[in-house]
């Protein structure tokens, strides 16, 4: 008997970003620890981010019962095209892409 298809179409683009974000530095009593008002980050190695990766996709595929996902990512100079239709176009974003970026989207497309 074939097990039925269900399909998950995902905006991965968010999840990417979520999934690389460093984190938060922690007290020994599990209390965010602050310099400057500001949050203290650890960043995140390889192995950590290949980890979140497999556990965010599982998560979602198991939550929404699917044994598949279509994930759509950013593309190519997607937001200099944007830009230049609309100048205040994500404006307070650097355009340099993040550290880990191309590693993770590496990671979620294969």
């Amino acid at each position: 008997m074939e097990m039925e298809r269900k399909i998950a179409v995902i905006d991965v683009d968010s999840i990417a970003y979520k999934i690389f974000h460093p984190k938060k530095v922690l007290d020994k009593n599990n209390i965010p620890l602050r310099s400057e008002n500001k949050f203290v980050y650890k960043e995140k190695n390889e192995q950590e981010i290949l980890y979140s990766c497999n556990f965010v996709m599982d998560e979602i595929l198991t939550n929404c019962n699917c044994t598949h996902y279509i994930g759509y990512i950013k593309g190519f100079n997607t937001t200099s095209f944007r830009k230049s239709i609309n100048n205040s176009y994500k404006s307070n974003r650097s355009l340099d892409e993040p550290k880990w970026w191309s590693y993770t989207k590496d990671m979620l497309i294969h």
